[in-house]
């Protein structure tokens, strides 16, 4: 998860794909705290499954709650709920 970039908010206001705001020069974006931290440690995808895997759909889900976030969405939300299945 991460926040969209000023620059892509610019392209998308220049190109009329978006409407209903504006961006002020002055203004500079706020550094996220939580997406520094999600961002400074990755660890690889190993190429091979390693373990089980389910025999059917929704044998097994795996479900992440995160939040609450600082920052809200443009809808008041402050949480993010993912559901996979394995």
């Amino acid at each position: 998860l991460s926040h969209i970039a000023l620059r892509a908010i610019h392209e998308l206001l220049s190109k009329g794909l978006v409407t209903g705001f504006e961006l002020i020069p002055s203004d500079k974006p706020k550094v996220c705290e939580v997406c520094i931290h999600a961002k400074s440690t990755r660890q690889p995808v190993p190429c091979v499954r390693e373990g089980e895997c389910a025999a059917t759909f929704g044998d097994k889900v795996h479900s992440d709650l995160w939040g609450p976030s600082r920052v809200t969405t443009l809808g008041g939300q402050q949480y993010y709920i993912s559901f996979t299945d394995n």
